[in-house]
């Protein structure tokens, strides 16, 4: 009986060993085939995580570390734009810095005539109503860096740019209305610009003038002196600006008649910038009369008579 028992528990003990082993065999597999499945998910969704600890870090980087997350977003191309987006809409200017960035490394990594920095570009345009303050600032930033480098020559890139220059006189602000002149200068300036824009161009370029920033009157003045806005006689105010390097700029359009545009100001009225403060201004007058005919001996008595 004893021995009988004993066989037998050495029969089951042998058996308990080879379910068991059995049941860590297949264990194993489960386990395996979970870290198969989970492996698989983390590296179907390593771009999503990627992306969310790149973009995470650069909102919260300083100006130091802003390139290298900046970067290491950009390494994720088209994927970027979205969270560049979303950093614009926020009201601080590192945040709009650092997204703003992150464009330039996304068009440095593509070339800036690669369509996909086009199309980033057109993307950043659309959503300009919608970001902050800030936002816009590095959007006009951004594309004024474009333009300074190259035409806008693709159709849908004209069209947006287009919609930007028609949007921008709802902003007064500085330093956005700065910006928009840099961009509206620039713009402007190219001879494919379309006539539908010079509109919005006329409206902009006489809301900048009235800045109370000198440096952003000095780059409206500029843009209004352009022949195909037709804004030489909107310069006459500009002549009592306070700043003497805006009079002297103002005066120059103004107190000499060319082909296209007749006389802007009367020779009568002219007579009165002989005694401005400013010696430039004053000389800038004397010129535009001899120019127009008077002699020195003219100029020194209207000088005299209209002393006071």
């Amino acid at each position: 009986m004893v021995h009988g028992a004993s066989v037998r528990s050495r029969s089951d003990g042998k058996s308990a060993w080879e379910r068991w082993f059995g049941m860590r065999r297949k264990k194993r597999w489960i386990l395996l085939l979970v870290l198969l499945i989970g492996a698989g998910a983390v590296w179907l969704e390593l771009d999503t995580i990627l992306l969310w600890y790149y973009t995470r870090n650069l909102k919260q980087a300083n100006k130091e570390d802003a390139s290298k997350w900046a970067t290491r977003l950009a390494s994720l191309e088209e994927k970027a734009i979205p969270e560049v987006l979303d950093c614009l809409k926020d009201s601080s200017h590192q945040i709009c810095s650092n997204a703003r960035c992150t464009v330039c490394c996304l068009i440095k990594r593509w070339g800036a005539e690669d369509p996909r920095s086009v199309e980033c570009l057109r993307r950043l345009i659309k959503c300009f109503p919608h970001l902050s303050e800030q936002g816009r600032c590095a959007v006009l930033e951004s594309v004024l860096e474009w333009t300074r480098q190259h035409s806008p020559r693709s159709s849908a890139l004209c069209c947006a740019l287009t919609e930007l220059i028609a949007e921008l006189p709802h902003y007064r602000e500085e330093p956005l209305l700065h910006l928009a002149g840099e961009l509206a200068l620039r713009v402007a300036g190219v001879p494919s610009t379309k006539a539908e824009l010079l509109p919005a161009l006329r409206e902009l370029a006489l809301l900048g003038l009235s800045s109370s920033q000198e440096k952003t009157r000095l780059v409206y003045l500029k843009l209004a002196t352009l022949p195909r806005l037709k804004l030489r006689k909107d310069l006459v105010p500009l002549l009592k600006d306070s700043s003497p390097l805006i009079r002297r700029r103002a005066l120059r359009e103004v107190a000499f008649p060319n082909k296209t545009e007749p006389e802007i100001i009367l020779t009568d009225n002219l007579i009165r910038w002989l005694h401005d403060p400013d010696f430039e201004v004053r000389q800038i007058c004397e010129r535009a009369l001899l120019r127009r005919g008077l002699t020195r001996r003219q100029v020194h008595l209207a000088r005299q008579i209209t002393d006071s």
